[in-house]
């Protein structure tokens, strides 16, 4: 029983540096696909227009930074840190929306999604804060090569799911392509063989 509680006492904040690294990759990942409606989300949030583009970048960059630095270096106490800065920032979208009584397009997932902007992420704030702070009571001791594994994997994973929601698109382009070259080859044909009467 001691020997399960050991593993356990050492796997849950594991995991609880695992959920939000990927949440924030995956999540960059998707808006960085859409920076043109994360942007849109930041001008109705208040953020000047000109800001806008910039500021989305930013986001971007600091939600991939910290989930990458959350498997990357486990030990070190920073990437936990701007989890709970994002998580506040998140919060304060959704209070910023709810203050100002208006339909807000989430875009925490790019364009994945029809969420709006309001109490869920304020609800969400104390799970991503007890998550850093479960991952901060005992970090993780896994090697940069071993978080590089890791990160990879996550990668290598997201990219393999937007393959597949993409197939659908790739099959009816296919089938538009070969309806085209049907058409032009029919034509083709009945135009050679007007010419021949």
């Amino acid at each position: 029983m001691g020997a399960a509680a050991a593993a356990a006492a050492h796997a849950i904040p594991a995991v609880a540096q695992v959920i939000p690294a990927v949440a924030l990759v995956w999540a960059a990942l998707l808006k960085a696909q859409s920076l043109d409606a994360f942007g849109r989300t930041l001008k109705a949030l208040g953020v000047p227009r000109l800001l806008a583009p910039s500021t989305a970048m930013a986001v971007v960059a600091a939600e991939f930074a910290t989930g990458a630095g959350l498997l990357l270096i486990p030990a070190s106490a920073w990437p936990r840190l701007l989890v709970c800065l994002l998580a506040l920032a998140f919060a304060g979208a959704g209070l910023t929306a709810i203050a100002r009584k208006r339909s807000i397009a989430c875009s925490c997932l790019g364009a994945v999604g029809s969420h709006k902007l309001g109490r869920r992420q304020v609800a969400l704030l104390p799970a991503w804060l007890a998550v850093a702070g479960l991952a901060q009571a005992r970090p993780p001791d896994w090697t940069l090569q071993e978080g590089g594994l890791l990160l990879g994997f996550l990668l290598l994973s997201l990219i393999a799911t937007q393959i597949y929601r993409e197939i659908p698109l790739w099959r009816e382009l296919h089938a538009d392509r070969i309806t085209i070259a049907v058409s032009i080859a029919q034509s083709t044909q009945s135009g050679k063989g007007g010419g021949d009467h």
